[in-house]
């Protein structure tokens, strides 16, 4: 009852705008959206990597510009601090990585002196400076990489000095930091969680893997003594599947692996043998790879870029069974390098599926509904688009704007409505290089990196005062409990949903449930995420949560 009065009020609330103020509103936000120029966070910090919310803040590592060494450091959008701690005038710089909180922790790794040697080990931030967890190696350096969470503890790969590169633990603290599993024995290391190959999916952590009987092939981490095993053997006997580019939706798990009889093909698993197999034998040619990537779930299918021999690599949709595994279309006709039209970095926005490609004659922004048909251009770039990602309610990429390099992008889906956001000062030739780019959402402010001036990368914020105009009946959508434990409930008083999707607050992908109006994220850390729910007439919308 009392979210259906809630449901109520909001309606009535919306309902309560005449035609004429509600287009007055609207028109206002859209002329700040586009109009609001990028601010300059720091002169100081140049490089900022790893952009993370922490404590109601975006924490980063960058290069101090007067000394040019690599400091963990942290921003409310207005005062920026260098998180250095007391240092000596000799100290390198503790140049953290891979930055990941966990149980109200910081976590990544730094440098550590070791009687004058400065070796990468496992770090937390503490007061004002990185502060040691645990010398997994010493005398040398463990390199600690690729933390993922799973049923509250911490995961990552590294390297004690005897073991090599295994899969480990931690809760955080020195005496809850062990080593999970020796995979390959001896000193070799079974290089756990490469080029793509990590996931959480059903309860487990699904991984490729190296051991000295059956190469690198598909595992599994359950967080139990023993729940660590091979789960399939994809490449019989020592040959490596080498299975990559994993992707989790709906308790399945999309990837690919190469077997004894075919090449690079998509695969898929539910996290047990007999549930692990190849979903289809694209490229049938000479030179059998399809090599299929950027799985990305989308109105209860999977899109991905795949080469079939025929047509070059092109926009592929499956339903998850081999006769629903297609080409959806051919958007660049032809079998050469120059025929693929190399589809990626696919987004769902307002219920349709944005990505780049190249159709013969220019790059471009996509959009499709699922049909071939529907399966168009939105606006010319001179490059591929990259780093998509959406933030108040607008869609937001890189590319380059043919006069001024590679710009960032703000759209509404539609091409009038799509544009570069300009600075105020004279741009550099090439503000943001993609190898570079980094963006974060931290307390409703998107930050982000570019070289506006051609001094350094530095970092930039935008706050677009979304005022959250909606058109009712369309935007009742209710999440409770916020903060949120465990089970997070969702309901929506004008259509059925259809998909919820949960992202990192840096819009990043987690996971995906069809059809379900309540969803489990106790496995997932503390912090604030977006949830996200598209429902059955592909009306897509997004509220922030704060998980507990």
């Amino acid at each position: 009852m009392k979210l259906k009065n809630y449901l109520t009020r909001e309606k009535q609330i919306l309902n309560g705008f005449s035609k004429t103020g509600s287009f007055l509103i609207a028109l206002l936000f859209a002329n700040c959206l586009m109009a609001q120029t990028p601010e300059l966070v720091s002169p100081d910090a140049i490089t900022p990597k790893y952009l993370t919310e922490y404590n109601g803040e975006v924490f980063f590592t960058a290069d101090f510009q007067q000394t040019g060494k690599n400091w963990l450091w942290s921003s409310d959008g207005t005062t920026t601090n260098v998180l250095s701690g007391t240092v000596t005038p000799t100290h390198p710089g503790s140049q953290p990585r891979d930055l990941k909180v966990f149980n109200n922790q910081l976590i990544f790794s730094a440098l550590h002196n070791e009687g004058g040697n400065w070796n990468r080990e496992l770090y937390e931030f503490v007061g004002s400076a990185p502060s040691l967890i645990k010398n997994i190696q010493i005398g040398g350096e463990s390199g600690p990489y690729s933390f993922i969470e799973l049923n509250g503890s911490l995961y990552f790969a590294a390297d004690n000095g005897y073991n090599g590169r295994e899969p480990w633990v931690t809760d955080g603290t020195e005496s809850g930091t062990t080593q999970i599993a020796d995979i390959y024995f001896g000193s070799s290391g079974s290089n756990p969680f490469t080029n793509g190959g990590i996931v959480k999916s059903n309860g487990k952590i699904l991984l490729n893997a190296k051991d000295d009987t059956y190469g690198t092939e598909l595992w599994g981490i359950d967080g139990t003594t023993n729940g660590t095993n091979l789960i399939k053997d994809i490449k019989t006997g020592s040959s490596s599947s080498y299975p990559t580019s994993f992707y989790a939706v709906n308790n399945k798990v999309y990837f690919s692996a190469t077997d004894d009889s075919h090449g690079k093909e998509p695969w898929v698993t539910d996290g047990t043998n007999a549930g692990t197999y190849m979903l289809k034998d694209i490229n049938t040619s000479t030179i059998p790879n399809s090599l299929p990537g950027d799985f990305t779930a989308y109105n209860n299918k999977v899109y991905f870029k795949a080469d079939d021999g025929n047509n070059g690599t092109e926009l592929w949709v499956t339903d998850g069974t081999e006769a629903g595994t297609v080409l959806l279309k051919d958007i660049n006709p032809g079998s050469t390098n120059s025929s693929h039209s190399n589809p990626r970095n696919f987004i769902e926005y307002n219920g349709q599926l944005y990505f780049g490609a190249y159709d013969g004659n220019s790059y471009g922004l996509w959009v499709t509904d699922g049909t071939a048909t529907n399966t168009v251009k939105i606006i010319t770039t001179s490059d591929q688009l990259s780093n998509t990602f959406t933030y108040d309610d607008r869609l937001y990429f890189t590319a380059d704007d043919g006069s001024n390099g590679r710009q960032l992008w703000v759209s509404d889906g539609s091409t009038s409505g799509t544009q570069v956001i300009a600075p105020t000062i004279a741009p550099n030739s090439d503000p943001i290089p993609n190898a570079t780019f980094e963006h974060a959402v931290v307390a409703g402010t998107l930050y982000y990196t570019a070289d506006y001036d051609g001094n350094g990368i530095k970092m930039y914020k935008r706050t677009t005062n979304n005022l959250n105009v909606n058109t009712p009946g369309e935007s009742d959508f209710v999440v409770y409990p916020n903060p949120v434990q465990d089970v997070l409930h969702l309901e929506t008083t004008a259509h059925n949903i259809q998909k919820v999707e949960l992202l990192s607050i840096t819009g990043q992908h987690l996971q995906t449930w069809e059809g379900e109006s309540e969803i489990n994220i106790s496995q997932f850390t503390a912090g604030s995420y977006f949830v996200k729910i598209t429902t059955d007439n592909h009306q897509s919308l997004t509220k922030q949560i704060l998980k507990n």
